[in-house]
This record gives C-alpha cells, sequence and structure tokens, in this order.
C-alpha cells in the first residue's frame, strides 16, 4: 500500500485554502459602484437629518475617491450644492438675527444723540449732555462716533490763558491711559475772545478705543483728567454725566461696526449662495 506524506501536502493544502478564500473574497466583495452608492445613501441620509458635518465628510469622500464612478460622482456633486445652499440660507438667517438686534440697540443709543454738525458730509453723534451749550466754560472729555462708527475722543479746554495742550492722559489712582501728541493741526483748534481761551484736540484709533475702554471700566470711580501742554497743564474730573456720554457713544460706536461687519458677511453668504446655484 502507497503512504501519503501528509508533510507534503499540508501547504498545497493550505495554497488551495487560501486561494479559495480569496476567491470568496472577490466574489463577494462590493462593487465600485455599489460601494459609491452606499456612501452616497449615507450622505443623503446625514443631510435629511441636517447632520451637516458628517454629510460633507461622506459628500468628500465620493468627491475623492469615486470620480471612476460618474452617475454617483455627478448625483454627491449636485448634494454639495444643495448642502452649501442650506449652510449659506442658514448663516444668513442668523447673520439677519444679529443684524436686528444691533438696529434695535442703536435706535435705544440714537435717542441718546444729536448731530455734531448737520452741515458735514456725514453725520457725527455726540450725546445730548456734551452738546455745546451745555458743557460752555468747562473743560471736559467728549466722545463722537460717526455713522460707521469711526469713534473719537475731544479734549475741551477752556481758561483764562492759553495752555496749548495736544494730548491728555486719565487716570485712577495709579492706573491711567495716555493719549499720544497730535501735532496735526487738522486735528486742533484754539480760538479766544476778550476773556477766554478755547482748545480742542481730536483722537481717534486704538488711543481713543483704549480710553474709552478705561472710562467705562471705571465708571463708579473718580477718573482725573490731566490736559498737557507745552508749558503747563491742567487737571480735571470727568462729571458722571461725561463718563455716561463717553460710554454710549462708544457703545454705539462698537454698535455700528459690528453693523458694518456682519453687512458684510451677509454679503459674502449671499454672493456664495449664488454661485453654488
Amino acid at each position: 500500500m502507497t503512504s501519503i506524506n501528509f508533510a507534503v501536502l499540508r501547504p498545497l493544502f493550505a495554497a488551495a485554502c487560501l486561494a479559495s478564500v480569496l476567491l470568496l473574497v472577490v466574489r463577494c466583495a462590493p462593487s465600485r459602484q455599489h460601494q459609491a452608492e452606499q456612501v452616497y445613501a449615507c450622505a443623503v441620509d446625514a443631510f435629511s437629518a441636517r447632520k451637516i458635518g458628517a454629510a460633507k465628510t461622506l459628500l468628500d469622500s465620493i468627491h475623492n475617491h469615486f470620480v471612476d464612478v460618474p452617475d454617483v460622482y455627478r448625483d454627491a456633486r449636485e448634494l454639495s450644492r444643495a448642502v452649501a445652499r442650506y449652510e449659506n440660507e442658514r448663516t444668513i438667517a442668523f447673520l439677519d438675527s444679529m443684524l436686528f438686534a444691533c438696529d434695535a440697540e442703536q435706535q435705544i443709543l440714537l435717542k441718546l444723540m444729536v448731530v455734531d454738525d448737520p452741515d458735514a458730509p456725514s453725520p457725527r453723534y455726540i450725546s445730548k449732555t456734551q452738546q455745546a451749550y451745555r458743557t460752555f466754560n468747562r473743560s471736559y472729555v467728549k466722545a463722537a462716533t460717526d455713522a460707521n462708527g469711526l469713534f473719537s475722543l475731544i479734549s475741551v479746554f477752556t481758561g483764562d490763558k492759553s495752555l496749548h495742550h495736544d494730548r491728555f492722559t486719565i487716570s485712577v489712582g495709579d492706573e491711567f491711559v495716555e493719549m499720544s501728541q497730535v501735532s496735526d493741526a487738522a486735528y486742533r483748534n484754539e480760538f479766544s475772545d476778550d476773556e477766554r481761551v478755547w482748545e480742542t484736540v481730536r483722537y481717534s484709533g486704538t488711543e481713543a478705543a483704549e480710553a474709552a475702554k478705561f472710562i467705562e471700566s471705571h465708571h463708579q470711580d473718580r477718573v482725573a483728567v490731566d490736559f498737557i501742554g507745552s508749558k503747563a497743564h491742567f487737571i480735571t474730573y470727568l462729571t458722571d454725566a461725561d463718563k455716561d456720554a463717553i460710554a454710549h457713544v462708544w457703545a454705539l460706536s462698537r454698535s455700528l461696526r459690528e453693523s458694518r461687519k456682519i453687512k458684510g458677511m451677509i454679503r459674502k453668504s449671499r454672493l456664495e449662495m449664488k454661485n453654488v446655484q
């Protein structure tokens, strides 16, 4: 009787089994078409459930890995446009609500304002409490903002003699904010009559904003203002009315700038939505 050498046959049997398994895997593995359709179906379900992040991830997978399945790739592109439109519509709705809130805030604040110079090309708002006839013959700091939210502080000095001030500091104890020296004649004005001298200096930009924030944060404190001239200086204190006025104008300035920013974002979202039609 012929003996069988199982040691020899064992590797051949294993190879045959592996080949059978591989053939079975190949036969059972889904086709590229089927795989793409499954991913697309999941993307549709995710979008229907408003799981936008998941839908976008699945669609990106189709765009990156199933270009060779044209019908599914085409449907995925269309669904991506639908997702983009939905996102833009949702963004615009959110921004519209923010803009509405800003407009409501501005309407309240504008009731506390007047236009400083009605003849100017664009309106510049100041607090009603800081109109010239209410502040005559006193030194103080006035706030203003234009319709675009450009904020500025104006130091107003009046006295018997000229100070020729070109900057000021505001302080509470050891804390202070100092405005840089203003040399541009366009931002300085001095005039006098037979008895008194008036000087005004306008400051804008980051320093004016920081000064407004400082005053706002020290509303309950006694805030000193030091008008600094070339050879002398003059110290006074902000009244509560002045602190309120500066805080209100600063709030209006912030709201106006926020409105401009939101409107720009809305325009951008509408343009993006138009591009995905």
